[in-house]
């Protein structure tokens, strides 16, 4: 197996179809997809069972978060790579292969990404946003710096898109688990663990990704209040604190 694909899910029945249909016709065919129920109430695990292709494994677990599923997940994965796919996002058909490809020409990365586009509700394109070539030293220190201060502005930028990252499967061992602990933003302490351990990293000019933004895009968990800032902030802290910038 080269790719596992990693997908938790909450209730996505109006996207869900469309997100599997553009991994299906893929044009790189030697992946898995590992889909965490992270106790969908709707007709999310009907739809999931409806397609008929064994590349498509399905598990169901009692809500937990969306962290809690994405361990879980990995924890079934064989891939020789990794990457992840939400739920109600949706791939370019040669999304798989253009950074499967560009992986074997820099095999010495410990990860590599790639450019995204936003999308709405319709799918309709409202935003394109490129990664940095920065190094993985350059990017973290610019998270730890200008993206706090970003913070404060309420004009965030990021330099790189995790969503279109391709990772070695002994790197994400290294990096470790997602924070089981985070209601928001555990993939942004990954990346930041991610980028201050890898040795290469290397960005694809090409948009492998297409992010839906919806007014269901984010589910508050166990139905508290989050100060979504305030957790990123904290992350901040947490990871940067030794540039004594706080």
């Amino acid at each position: 197996m080269k790719i596992s694909i990693l997908m938790p899910v909450y209730n996505r029945e109006y996207y869900i179809k469309k997100a599997i249909d553009s991994l299906i016709i893929q044009d790189f065919k030697n992946w898995e997809l590992i889909v965490i129920d992270d106790g969908s109430t709707d007709k999310t695990a009907q739809i999931i069972k409806s397609f008929k292709d064994s590349r498509i494994k399905y598990h169901y677990q009692k809500n937990a978060g969306e962290y809690i599923a994405t361990n879980n997940g990995f924890k079934l994965t064989k891939g020789e790579f990794i990457t992840w796919f939400h739920s109600d996002d949706i791939l370019p058909q040669d999304s798989l292969s253009s950074r499967y490809n560009f992986f074997q020409k820099n095999i010495d990365c410990d990860f590599i990404h790639a450019d995204i586009v936003k999308i709405d509700e319709s799918g309709k394109k409202t935003k394109e946003i490129k990664g940095s070539d920065l190094s993985a030293t350059e990017i973290f220190k610019k998270y730890c710096t200008e993206y706090y201060n970003s913070l404060l502005r309420k004009n965030i930028k990021s330099w790189i898109h995790h969503l279109t990252f391709l990772i070695k499967r002994d790197f994400y061992q290294s990096v470790g688990y997602m924070d089981e602990k985070l209601i928001h933003a555990g993939d942004f302490d990954w990346f930041l663990r991610a980028l201050q351990i890898a040795r290469k990293i290397k960005r694809l000019n090409k948009i492998t990704y297409y992010y839906r933004s919806h007014p269901g895009t984010k589910r508050i968990t166990d139905a508290k209040i989050v100060n979504e800032n305030l957790v990123v902030k904290n992350i901040l802290k947490k990871h940067c604190g030794h540039l004594c910038i706080f």
